[in-house]
């Protein structure tokens, strides 16, 4: 189980996240600015929220209310994927996608 509930600011825009999931397995999606990387970057303990906390289970990764703040070394169980295709340009996963999908009539 993922709980999380914590507010972060990226120059002059503020982010508050909160969710309690059941899966340890979750899947980010949002328009362009809506704070996909943000998130994943705190949950991994690559950025540190302002205030709130981060759970994974029973463990506390982040509290502000009680100070922990485990480094990212020690939240081994943070692992976060970038699907391939993400790394290239839209125009060249176009051509993919018209090259390797097969013509119907």
């Amino acid at each position: 189980m993922i709980s999380f509930d914590f507010t972060v600011r990226i120059e002059d825009r503020k982010f508050r996240f909160s969710a309690d999931l059941l899966s340890e397995r979750i899947a980010i999606l949002g328009r362009s600015g809506a704070g996909k990387s943000t998130l994943a970057k705190a949950l991994a303990g690559l950025l540190k929220p302002e205030s709130g906390y981060i759970k994974f289970g029973k463990r506390i990764l982040f509290d502000s209310s009680t100070g922990v703040d485990l480094p990212p070394a020690s939240k081994k169980r943070n692992r976060f994927r970038i699907p391939k295709s993400s790394l290239i340009p839209v125009h060249e996963r176009q051509k993919e996608l018209v090259v390797r999908t097969p013509f119907r009539q």
